[in-house]
């Protein structure tokens, strides 16, 4: 299915709203999420995971996973502390400047991501807030 803009900025919004509520202000406070799974929509199946995951080096990320049946995962955030940095990856049929394309899917939906050099969870709510 394909996915535009306005819809990302839709679940940007729910991920946001999440972190507001469950006031998430540090990498710490995060981690109080782990493992959680957050349903944005019973009809639509939309979800919000955190979870750790595998990084490079032998190192493990934070992830905020928004996915939805149909859609797969339309935005994830990574945070890897320990390599202090931070990647925010979106699929969608538009390009988004300062985002690097990687991959296409069947519906030409675009995966695209853009890595941060910082973990601070007030300036990654900032670069999120720019996809609204």
């Amino acid at each position: 299915m394909s996915i535009n803009k306005e819809y990302l900025g839709r679940i940007t919004k729910n991920v946001l709203k999440i972190l507001d509520n469950e006031k998430i202000t540090s990498l710490s406070d995060l981690d109080r999420l782990m493992n959680q799974t957050f349903l944005v929509d019973e009809n639509t199946k939309e979800q919000v995971l955190v979870e750790s995951r595998p990084s490079n080096l032998g190192t493990t990320a934070r992830v905020i996973t928004y996915a939805a049946q149909g859609r797969g995962i339309s935005l994830e955030v990574r945070v890897n502390e320990e390599l202090k940095y931070s990647k925010i990856i979106v699929k969608g049929d538009f390009n988004l400047p300062e985002y690097r394309p990687f991959y296409q899917d069947i519906f030409d939906n675009t995966a695209q991501d853009k890595e941060l050099n910082f973990t601070d969870i007030s300036k990654i709510k900032a670069e999120l807030t720019k996809l609204l």
